[in-house]
């Protein structure tokens, strides 16, 4: 009788590796709502003093090609990360579908990512913005030309870890079909 009842528990409960945790779900639409709504909302606070004793040295450094080319993509990959953490998070499991939307998704990112490295830069200064003095001026060129020179190195590192986790997903993906 207890065998029994046994294997009917078993079958009923989720596997442990297709359980998704609620919390990292929670966080995931956290960190995507602050994301979007920083990056569409806000994006002129992302930038740097160019002098820390003038609060009117504040300069922006996305350029307008970021907000052409990048962000728009940007907001696709995360309005649909949010739509799978809202799906994992009233599922409380992977499925076939969402494991499929998943590296779906991360393929998309690669190919965002990737487009970020090859494609225009996402920094540049708006000297009809600043209002600063050449000098000033010069500076925040330097480091602006100094971001792009640092970006692709850094967007590389990004593109090395959503491919390592796109073949985790695919390993994932494959033991979640085979018997």
């Amino acid at each position: 009788m207890s065998t029994s009842m046994n294997r009917a528990t078993l079958v009923v409960q989720t596997p442990k590796s297709d359980a998704y945790p609620r919390a990292q779900a929670v966080f995931g639409i956290c960190a995507l709502v602050t994301l979007l709504l920083f990056f569409n909302f806000y994006p002129q606070r992302i930038g740097f003093w160019v002098s820390a004793m003038d609060g009117a040295s504040y300069l922006p450094i996305l350029s307008p090609i970021f907000f052409e080319q990048y962000l728009p993509w940007l907001n696709l990959c995360w309005i649909l990360a949010l739509g799978l953490n809202i799906a994992h998070l009233s599922l409380g499991r992977w499925t076939l579908l969402t494991r499929l939307l998943d590296l779906s998704l991360a393929f998309l990112g690669l190919n965002v990512v990737v487009s970020m490295i090859f494609g225009p830069s996402m920094f540049a200064v708006d000297p009809q913005i600043a209002s600063l003095d050449n000098a000033a001026l010069s500076v925040a060129e330097a480091i602006t030309s100094a971001l792009t020179l640092v970006a692709p190195f850094v967007l590389g590192v990004i593109a090395l870890a959503l491919v390592i986790d796109m073949i985790k997903k695919v390993v994932d993906l494959v033991r979640s079909i085979s018997p």
